[in-house]
């Protein structure tokens, strides 16, 4: 009957401390990360962001302005909580280029 006290109080009071240690989910992993993005810096861009967690791996697609926001954003997940890889198919958003201006040129006689 000890024996079975010890070891039921054992794992009531150290399931906690070996909780930490537990595997994420792909679900918890995504709401970590979604929280961390919408409450940082990059909460202004998330609309232009997808992400995509299978067995801890995070895939981001989308757009964003520029490549140190992609490597800065990669980063940031990278150091989310559970976060095993990150796959950064991120495209950086291509600023429109000057049209020439054109010459009003009337035909010459």
């Amino acid at each position: 009957m000890f024996r079975f006290l010890t070891i039921a109080l054992f794992l009531t009071f150290a399931s906690p401390a070996f909780a930490g240690t537990a595997k994420a989910t792909d679900q918890e992993i995504t709401r970590r990360v979604n929280d961390r993005l919408r409450t940082g810096w990059f909460s202004q861009g998330m609309h232009r962001v997808s992400i995509q967690v299978k067995n801890g791996e995070v895939t981001l697609t989308g757009s964003i302005k520029t490549d140190e926001d992609r490597a800065r954003l990669e980063k940031e997940v990278l150091e989310t909580q559970g976060v095993a890889n990150v796959i950064n198919k991120l495209r950086v958003q291509q600023k429109p280029q000057a049209k020439p201006k054109e010459k009003n040129s009337a035909p010459s006689e």
